[in-house]
């Protein structure tokens, strides 16, 4: 896993609304990310579990539910002054929180929350799938420099992204890298190669910096 293998209590009860706010429900079947407007992150680790086809156990529940906790409590040391991995255990703010870790039918299954983007990229700074992550209103985007000029429906057909640029009502997020990627909105506009494969979930890949902008 990542790191490889939050905030307190007000982040805590913020991730739990983005979740199943909106007719949102991050309940993804494989590893994805989960990105909100106030830029939080919730990852989503899922991987096989299954021990039986080799000789010795490589590792089990304990060790593994041992290394994600250390690796959360070591970050937060670090990042907030907190040794905490769950977000219940402090009323101070998390960087990085463990928000669920079970092994079952072979299969581990592991949520943590960040804070922001940036906690994100730096706890898992040693995995290459996503090397760049950040959401803003589509008005500060361009501010910044970015542009959505080009950008296209879930179908592929030019959106007129004019309106949209000058809008604090839309949101970017700016990512490279391979995953799938759901936003606590409804999916107005992608990159060229991105993929849509709901109105609020999209599969990047190729590693190229790419925009998905939502509301």
């Amino acid at each position: 896993m990542r790191h490889r293998f939050g905030r307190g209590a007000a982040l805590g009860l913020a991730l739990l609304l983005a979740l199943t706010g909106c007719g949102v429900s991050f309940e993804p079947e494989a590893s994805a990310l989960y990105v909100t407007k106030e830029g939080t992150v919730t990852g989503a680790e899922i991987e096989s579990f299954d021990n039986s086809s080799f000789t010795e156990a490589r590792y089990d529940e304990t060790e593994l539910k041992e290394f994600v906790e250390e690796a959360v409590i070591s970050y937060n040391k670090e990042a907030c002054g907190q040794e905490y991995a769950y977000a219940d255990d402090t009323e101070e703010t998390l960087s990085v929180s463990v928000e669920k870790l079970e092994v079952a039918d072979a299969v581990a299954t592991l949520y943590l929350n960040y804070a922001t983007c940036e906690d994100y990229l730096a706890f898992n700074e040693t995995d290459e799938t996503v090397t760049e992550l950040s959401v803003q209103t589509a008005a500060d985007a361009v501010a910044a420099g970015v542009s959505l000029d080009g950008l296209v429906d879930a179908d592929g057909a030019a959106v007129d992204t004019s309106k949209m640029q000058e809008s604090t009502k839309y949101y970017v997020v700016t990512i490279a890298g391979e995953t799938d990627l759901m936003v606590d909105g409804k999916i107005a506009a992608v990159s060229e190669g991105v993929t849509v494969t709901d109105k609020h979930t999209v599969t990047v890949s190729g590693g190229e910096t790419v925009y998905i902008v939502f509301k």
